[in-house]
C-alpha cells in the first residue's frame, strides 16, 4: 500500500505532498488537479510501458498521436516546462521509491532508434529534432533506468539497467498491478476475463451481492458468447446485456472484479460517484471497503460529491482518509488538506462544500 506520496512539476501540481489510506477518497473545485494525483500514480507504476503516454492521454478523452512530442509527452510537464525535473516519489509498504522524469540532452541516443520505414506517415515532431527523455525509476537501493526519444524518421527506446552496490536493478516484481477506472474508459472483454477467474474462484456472488445495492432485482451474471455479459434480472424474461444496465452498474461490477479476482493491487477511480444513486453510495462505498482490505487492495478515488463524501464517511474509520484539493489564489499552487475519518463528520456538519 501507498502510505505517502509526493509530487513535483507533473501536470498542474507543482510541489504537492499527500498522504494515502487503504481507500483514500479526494475532493477538490474542478481543475485543482485531482485527476493528476491519480494519473501521477499510475505514471509511477506505469512508467516502464511504452504505452504510458498514450494511456494518460486517453485518460483525458485525448486522442494519441503517433510521433509528437509536445502532446505526447511535454504536456505532462508542468508548464510545458522540460528545464524541471518530474519527480514522483512515494513510500509504499515502508519502502522508498522515486521516479524522475526530463529531458537529457547529453546523451546520444540517435544510434539506438529503431529505422521507421521511409513510407510511414508520421507528424513532424513539435521539436523538428529527436531529443532524449530520461526516465529514473528508483525503489530502495535499486535503480532502474531508460532513454526515450522520436522524431520524423525514428522512433524507439534504448533500455538498460544497473543496481548500486552489485544489488540487481529495479525490476516489475517490484512494481504493483494499478488499473485507472472512469466511465470513459470501462474494458468488457477485460471485464469479462475477470468475471471468468471469479467464477472459476467460486466468488461472483460477492458481485451479484454488490450489484443487488444498485438494483435489488439483480439475481445474477451470465457470461455469453463472444465476451457478452448479461445479468438476470428479475420481471424480465430474457437476460439483459451488462450495456443496457448503465453506466454506475458496469462501473461497480468492474472495480469488484478487480479486487475480487486479485487483479489489481491498486485502483484508481475518477469521478466514483458517476452512474451511482446517492441512496445506493453508501452500501457501495462500505462493500469495495470491505473487499479491498479482505484482497489487500487499496482504493483512492477522485468525486465532486457531497453525497459521495458523506456516504464514504461511513466506512471503517481505520480504512479511510479524505483530502481535499485547495488552489491558492495568490500563488496558483495546489495544497492538500488532509481530514481523516474522525474529523469527516465534522466537517460534512459544516457544509464544507466539495462540489
Amino acid at each position: 500500500m501507498i502510505e505517502k506520496m509526493s509530487v513535483k512539476n507533473f501536470r498542474g501540481l507543482a510541489n504537492v505532498a499527500l498522504s494515502f489510506a487503504p481507500f483514500t477518497l479526494i475532493g477538490g473545485a474542478n481543475n485543482v488537479g485531482k485527476t493528476s494525483v491519480l494519473e501521477a500514480v499510475f505514471l509511477l507504476y506505469g512508467h516502464r510501458s511504452p504505452l504510458v503516454f498514450q494511456q494518460l492521454r486517453s485518460f483525458r478523452n485525448a486522442s494519441a498521436p503517433v510521433a509528437e512530442a509536445r502532446e505526447l509527452w511535454e504536456n505532462i510537464f508542468n508548464d510545458y516546462d522540460l528545464s524541471k525535473y518530474l519527480s514522483i516519489s512515494a513510500v509504499r509498504d515502508k519502502n522508498s521509491e522515486s521516479l524522475e522524469v526530463y529531458r537529457d540532452d547529453s546523451y546520444d541516443i540517435a544510434g539506438e532508434l529503431t529505422q521507421i520505414p521511409q513510407d510511414a506517415k508520421l507528424p513532424t515532431s513539435s521539436l523538428g529534432l529527436s531529443y532524449p527523455l530520461k526516465v529514473l525509476y528508483k525503489y530502495g537501493k535499486k535503480e532502474t533506468q531508460f532513454h526515450l526519444a522520436i522524431n520524423t524518421d525514428a522512433m524507439g527506446t534504448n533500455i538498460f539497467a544497473r543496481g548500486n552496490n552489485n544489488s540487481p536493478a529495479a525490476n516489475i516484481g517490484n512494481i504493483p498491478t494499478v488499473t485507472f477506472s472512469s466511465d470513459r474508459l470501462l474494458n468488457t472483454p477485460h471485464l469479462y476475463d475477470l468475471l471468468g477467474k471469479i467464477s472459476r474462484n467460486k466468488q461472483k456472488d460477492k458481485a451479484v451481492n454488490v450489484l443487488k445495492d444498485i438494483d435489488g432485482r439483480i439475481n445474477d451474471i451470465v457470461l455469453g458468447e463472444k465476451q457478452q455479459i448479461y445479468l438476470d434480472v428479475t420481471g424480465l424474461i430474457e437476460m439483459i446485456p451488462l450495456t443496457f444496465m448503465g453506466t454506475g452498474v458496469s462501473n461497480v461490477l468492474y472495480w469488484t472484479a478487480l479486487a475480487l479476482s486479485d487483479s489489481a493491487k491498486i485502483i484508481l477511480i475518477d469521478e466514483i460517484e458517476n452512474g451511482i444513486h446517492y441512496s445506493s453510495m453508501q452500501s457501495v462505498m462500505e462493500k469495495l471497503c470491505d473487499i479491498g482490505e479482505r484482497h489487500d487492495c487499496q482504493i483512492i478515488a477522485t468525486t465532486h460529491s457531497i453525497d459521495c463524501v458523506r456516504s464514504f464517511s461511513k466506512c471503517s474509520e481505520k480504512r479511510i482518509s479524505y483530502i481535499r484539493l485547495e488552489r491558492s489564489l495568490e500563488t496558483g499552487e495546489v495544497s492538500p488538506v488532509v481530514i481523516d475519518a474522525q474529523l469527516l463528520p465534522e466537517m460534512l456538519e459544516s457544509d464544507w462544500e466539495v462540489r
